[in-house]
């Protein structure tokens, strides 16, 4: 009898108890910690939480010591936000480790080289040409000076003849009216003065300009200019005006990829570098391109002169090429650039320490610097070694925040 009164007793503590716990502790509260755990658990097993600081190679999800220095792992923070305001956390013995480097977006001018390989199509001989023309007149410009190397069919001087002027403003006449039997009797006069082409054609497409109503003269081949005569004087018939001399001449035909040569043009420097002769390069002109000869890619024929025996027809060459230069605009680095699905982004260093892609415009391209036309501001931090590390790391992060949401 005492034995049952004893078991009742304890059996009614016990439901007391219960009913005790119940009424402190939220069976709400329980579940949510229970969820919260979980999925913090499942982020640590998807991402290492802890790293060695000096071997970034030795990773764990339990904290320890590194097997080869022995140092005490460190843990990382998982901490995502997927805000637009959000950025990472490196701290600055990982970032060492990784070899982040970090330059700033500045205001300068954008002075880019072309790459561009090819082969040799033909070489000249050393040569020498005194210039003559087949007018009288008077030297109105000169657009060379002794000493600078010119391009074949490059301009280096215009002529004020009346004569000259007065036959070819009669032969555009007649073929804007197509009066085909005057032109052919002005041709003639015409091919007596020894004009260049354009003057026949009746427009100067290879330089995209209007005809002048003075005598242009064209340099016969490429190489450095000797002489030149100046500015008003006066010339006759048969009278040298100029010579150019030259070593060798490599006539070479260059492919490169028509987005990066767009701004390459006619009379535009290049240098060659031929592997045999490593340390030196040798000077030459664009003298011909084409943007579309080759689908993709740009075909460039420049002159380049050259050591006798240097080269020959047939061999392939690299060469860099004059792009142009941009007025001043806001650039940075090229290698900074990161594109991703046709878009660019690169990523910023914000001012709180943290790390955050963001997406930028471009402009001019080249191999060296890219023009910012939005995204970024003169001054602003940029990651220019080990961005894409950091970049797919924020990524990563983005993503595990939109699965725990």
């Amino acid at each position: 009898m005492n034995n049952k009164i004893l078991f009742i007793f304890i059996f009614l503590g016990g439901l007391l108890s219960g009913l005790l716990v119940n009424d402190f502790v939220s069976p709400t509260a329980v579940d949510k910690q229970t969820n919260e755990t979980a999925i913090e658990h499942a982020v640590k097993h998807s991402v290492p939480g802890y790293i060695c600081p000096m071997h970034p190679s030795v990773v764990s999800n339990e904290p320890g010591d590194c097997p080869i220095c022995g140092m005490s792992l460190e843990a990382k923070d998982f901490t995502t936000d997927s805000s637009n305001d959000s950025g990472i956390t490196i701290s600055p013995v990982m970032s060492n480790s990784l070899g982040v480097r970090i330059t700033h977006a500045e205001i300068g001018r954008i002075s880019e080289q072309v790459f561009a390989s090819g082969n040799v199509e033909r070489v000249t001989s050393a040569t020498a040409t005194d210039i003559q023309i087949k007018i009288q007149g008077k030297v109105k410009e000169v657009f060379a000076k002794v000493g600078d190397w010119v391009a074949e069919d490059e301009f280096i001087m215009s002529i004020d003849s009346p004569a000259f002027t007065k036959v070819q403003d009669a032969y555009l006449f007649a073929q804007k009216n197509r009066d085909y039997k005057k032109m052919n009797e002005l041709r003639k006069e015409l091919a007596l003065m020894n004009p260049r082409q354009a003057v026949f054609d009746g427009t100067d497409r290879v330089n995209n300009m209007e005809l002048t109503p003075e005598f242009i003269v064209e340099a016969p081949h490429s190489g450095i200019l000797k002489s030149i005569t100046e500015v008003g004087t006066a010339i006759e018939i048969d009278e040298s005006i100029a010579r150019i001399s030259t070593k060798n001449i490599a006539r070479v035909r260059l492919r490169s990829y028509a987005r990066a040569a767009r701004d390459v043009k006619r009379g535009r420097r290049a240098q060659l570098d031929l592997p045999h002769m490593p340390g030196i390069h040798w000077p030459g002109r664009v003298v011909e391109i084409d943007h579309g000869a080759a689908g993709f890619y740009s075909a460039i024929h420049v002159d380049f002169e050259v050591p006798e025996g240097a080269i020959d027809k047939g061999f392939f060459v690299g060469a860099y090429i004059n792009a142009g230069t941009k007025a001043e605009a806001l650039r940075i680095p090229t290698s900074a650039i990161i594109l991703v699905e046709g878009k660019s982004r690169v990523v910023r260093l914000n001012s709180d320490g943290t790390f955050k892609p963001v997406e930028v415009e471009t402009g001019f391209v080249g191999n060296q610097w890219a023009e910012i036309k939005s995204g970024l501001k003169e001054g602003d931090a940029v990651v220019v070694r080990a961005q894409f590390l950091i970049d797919s790391e924020a990524t990563l992060r983005a993503g595990f925040s939109r699965i725990s949401e």
